[in-house]
């Protein structure tokens, strides 16, 4: 693992912060990563809630559409079917009186 001191901080490139030297301000630095590695999680976390949220709304949209076309095309056809069952009985009612 390769490390790099940087201000008194030692950087391993694997796993990010491996140790941190002996100084006065050691208190500090840890402080100011931790802040620097929370600010980051709450960002992120942000953002994918804030997609995650788009995205459900979106398919939220999606799926009240396809109710909607499928409700339209179901009451057409009982439309149609009382129509139809209309015409038939006024239909056969003529015939029978002849």
């Amino acid at each position: 693992m390769a490390a790099v001191a940087v201000s008194g901080l030692v950087l391993c490139a694997a796993t990010g912060v491996s140790a941190i030297e002996t100084t006065p301000s050691q208190d500090e630095i840890r402080a100011a990563l931790d802040r620097g590695v929370e600010a980051a999680k709450a960002h992120l976390l942000e953002r994918s809630e804030d997609l995650i949220r788009h995205e459900l709304a979106r398919t939220a949209r999606q799926l009240e559409e396809e109710a909607r076309g499928e409700a339209r095309r179901r009451a057409r056809n009982l439309v149609a079917d009382a129509l139809q069952r209309v015409a038939a009985s006024a239909d056969g009612g003529e015939t029978r009186r002849d």
